[in-house]
């Protein structure tokens, strides 16, 4: 695996450009075992409202490292959360089915909507995708990782 780097903006969770090799890394990985490697796609749900009403400023301040941090905890020794862009995330989840992940993300998702933030009223809820790679997936990477991030569209509709 390659050497960790963070998010250049906050420094919690694992920067975006280590996403492919760590998913390489973890395909040959896990398929060597014939084991299963989950690829999950969290966004925060209205995102641009929480900008418009409390400004970028206290959102980054206030919302995104509490958020973040409360994301590595609970993703820390099961799999990598990478920071993909202001409001979505992406983690992986080696030697991890699809039922044991959709248990972990679902008490994820009840940990982060129960935050409080300092001067921001609310909670805050996520929409979570999840793609289970097989030893024999033959989708390329960036395949998986658009399968991933159209399951979290429907997950909008109907959460995990």
């Amino acid at each position: 695996m390659k050497d960790r780097i963070y998010d250049e903006k906050f420094g919690i969770l694992n920067a975006p450009q280590l996403f492919f090799p760590d998913l390489y890394y973890f395909r040959e990985t896990c398929g060597i075992r014939s084991i299963p490697l989950c690829v999950a796609y969290v966004d925060i749900d209205d995102f641009k409202s929480f900008n418009e009403k409390y400004t970028e400023t206290k959102v980054d301040i206030n919302l995104l490292p509490k958020f973040m941090t409360a994301l590595e905890v609970q993703i820390y020794h099961h799999g990598y959360a990478y920071r993909y862009g202001g409001d979505e995330y992406v983690i992986l989840l080696p030697n991890m089915s699809k039922d044991l992940a959709v248990t972990l993300l679902k008490k994820l998702q009840g940990i982060l909507q129960e935050l409080n933030y300092p001067e921001i009223d609310g909670f805050v809820q996520v929409s979570i995708g999840l793609f289970e790679i097989s030893a024999n997936c033959l989708l390329t990477d960036r395949e998986i990782e658009q399968k991933a991030s159209k399951a979290k569209k429907y997950a909008k509709i109907d959460c995990l």
